[in-house]
């Protein structure tokens, strides 16, 4: 555990909690995210039975709201970090910030916590350990085919987001295979954990350039600080690196194992 001495500033106290409700707030998220995956595991099982939509119900409203405060906590991050790194001064869009995080805060505050050890306890065991594997198998591959499939339309190709999210639901099924052979092999694995990365960094820079565009949005027209701009610079030229890096990553000889 880590002490803190009575002379340290009030607001590097401050930091521990915070950073001990980030990782609280992270953990629950990959909780739902399980739940969700299993929702869509039961639907593809049982599609007479469920529907994974309507399963997940109960844990919709809380898992969006912990999506807006992960949003906001990222978008503090990645504007600390773009700040150092530009020499940008924060000119009240991290006070702006901050006032969203507390804000959505509140509002998980009068959420009621969701039973997520109930519903656990209740589907854990519906699908038979036998058939399983060959159920996730089949959803893999409906998934993968799907992703292929959305390359003849550009539209759907160009939304980087919405090919993250069909790769982390496959990165999630292959993690419900772990103790039974998964598909992939440890290497590929972590290829395909490599890309999410990559894409999560995109998709954080472009929610804090929208947060940008909402700042802005607040000040009449005309009178957009100055320094928005070169803010709004850095950001983008961060999203390009990480773009960069993502095309040379996929590029890499053993990415053909994909």
């Amino acid at each position: 555990m880590t002490t803190l001495n009575k002379t340290e500033p009030t607001a590097f106290r401050n930091l521990i909690p915070r950073r001990k409700k980030e990782k609280e707030l992270h953990q629950l998220r990959l909780r739902l995210k399980d739940i969700r995956v299993r929702c869509l595991l039961l639907e593809f099982a049982f599609p007479e039975r469920y529907q994974g939509k309507s399963l997940f119900v109960p844990f919709r409203e809380y898992y969006q709201q912990t999506s807006q405060l992960r949003d906001l906590t990222v978008a503090l991050h990645r504007f600390r970090k773009i700040c150092r790194k530009y020499r940008l001064s924060s000119n009240g869009f991290r006070n702006h910030l901050w006032h969203h995080y507390r804000e959505e805060e509140k509002k998980l505050e009068h959420l009621p916590i969701p039973d997520i050890d109930t519903f656990e306890q209740q589907h854990q065991n519906e699908i038979p350990p036998e058939e399983q594997r060959e159920i996730i198998l089949q959803q893999m591959q409906q998934l993968m085919e799907k992703t292929k499939a959305a390359h003849l339309e550009n539209e759907i190709t160009e939304n980087l987001h919405w090919q993250r999210k069909q790769l982390k639901k496959l990165i999630y099924l292959n993690r419900l295979l772990a103790d039974n052979s998964p598909v992939w092999e440890e290497e590929t694995t972590k290829k395909l954990e490599l890309l999410d990365e990559k894409l999560g960094a995109w998709h954080d820079l472009q929610v804090l350039l929208q947060f940008t565009g909402q700042f802005a949005g607040h000040h009449p027209r005309g009178h957009t600080p100055v320094w928005l701009p070169r803010i709004t610079r850095a950001i983008v030229t961060e999203q390009i690196r990480v773009l960069e890096s993502f095309k040379t990553t996929i590029k890499t000889p053993d990415s053909n194992k994909l």
